[in-house]
């Protein structure tokens, strides 16, 4: 399941840290913002993501 999102969503190096909340995938998280139906809105900086969205509108 990793690897096929992995090449599906190539920016966001998903087949090196499987989904943790490494330093990368934080990092990819601020620069492309979650990925709809993959990332868990619970997920504290997916959460900060759509908090930040809100504030805007």
């Amino acid at each position: 399941m990793m690897e096929e999102l992995d090449s599906k969503y190539p920016n966001y190096g998903i087949k090196k840290h499987k989904g943790y909340g490494t330093k990368a995938h934080i990092e990819a998280l601020n620069k492309y913002g979650p990925i709809p139906h993959v990332h868990r809105k619970t997920f504290h900086p997916v959460s900060d993501f759509f908090i930040e969205k809100t504030k805007l509108f």
